[in-house]
């Protein structure tokens, strides 16, 4: 399952996404290390939240301008 998960992801490239697992070699499955790993506990069990960070979306030049205005003025 966590093989074709990591197939299926890498066609994704633009996404971003989040997995909530406690099998200890997922990264190694999945075929890529995570861009940040958190260690969560669900009662007893010792669980790892994988965060995956697509790219930043660019900056339109509008949001750079309205960026001194505060949030009320927008």
């Amino acid at each position: 399952l966590y093989k074709e998960m990591g197939q299926v992801f890498a066609r994704l490239d633009t996404w971003s996404f989040y997995i909530l697992t406690s099998h200890p070699e997922f990264e190694k499955l999945f075929g890529r290390p995570a861009t940040k790993r958190r260690k969560l506990y669900n009662g007893n069990i010792q669980v790892q939240f994988y965060q995956y960070f697509g790219p930043r979306p660019p900056r339109r030049q509008n949001d750079r301008q309205d960026s001194s205005y505060p949030a009320e003025q927008r």
